[in-house]
């Protein structure tokens, strides 16, 4: 076979790969990932007035005033994919742990309130419900009315309880029983710590001991985008 023969017929197998992986279709984005995957939100609930004219629909479904002086929980956000998207606009990627948010910030009332979440949607793929357990550190001061909270579609599974605080030594571990053969939404709400004399507090909400590792069987969807339904879906 002679050199221009040769030339011709690598040139043609190299233009015929090119078409091959040029014409063949994308992989889909956002469906299923690997690492985890979760939408975010940091809010504050008071400035000269409540945000928003007290909108609940900007915040969740939870109005500002109930955020920060009412004790609201992540249990009584709303069911509405659509709200849910309004406030959780930010999208998050994370290995076996999480830092979402680790800030301070000074508080001049008790009015005044800053809150962080994170929303995870999980798929088992199973027909058997799946333990979850997660451990994360959350900051909290229920005596404002400002406690941390967990919920899974919608049902409260854990709150820091009123009346007390934690600073941002404070963790907890839940183990959360994930339903089979469908999408749930897990959503995790920090409030802020006690302020001490000099009015600083601190808002912290994380994730550690590689929690964010899923068991086999479950699966994080990134679909808040375009899902539809409430807490069935």
């Amino acid at each position: 076979m002679n050199k221009f023969l040769c030339f011709s017929l690598v040139l043609g197998l190299g233009v015929l790969a090119g078409r091959f992986f040029a014409e063949a279709p994308a992989k889909a984005e956002g469906s299923q990932r690997a690492g985890a995957v979760y939408r975010w939100a940091v809010w504050s609930s008071y400035g000269n007035g409540w945000f928003g004219d007290n909108n609940p629909d900007l915040f969740g479904g939870v109005a500002p005033s109930w955020w920060g002086n009412g004790g609201g929980r992540a249990d009584q956000m709303s069911a509405d994919k659509e709200m849910l998207r309004t406030l959780f606009t930010r999208k998050g990627y994370a290995g076996k742990n999480a830092t979402v948010v680790a800030a301070e910030w000074k508080s001049f009332d008790s009015t005044g309130s800053r809150h962080a979440a994170a929303l995870f949607r999980i798929k088992n793929t199973t027909a058997t419900p799946i333990t979850w357990t997660v451990s994360r550190y959350h900051t909290a001061h229920a005596e404002w009315g400002e406690p941390a909270s967990v919920s899974l579609n919608g049902v409260s599974v854990w709150d820091s309880g009123m009346g007390r605080s934690f600073d941002t030594k404070a963790t907890f571990t839940q183990a959360l029983s994930i339903p089979p053969g469908r999408t749930s939404t897990v959503i995790f709400v920090s409030g802020s710590s006690s302020p001490p004399a000099n009015e600083m507090r601190s808002l912290f909400l994380a994730f550690f001991n590689d929690s964010l590792e899923l068991p086999l069987g479950l699966e994080y969807v990134d679909d808040l985008d375009t899902a539809t339904g409430g807490w069935e879906s």
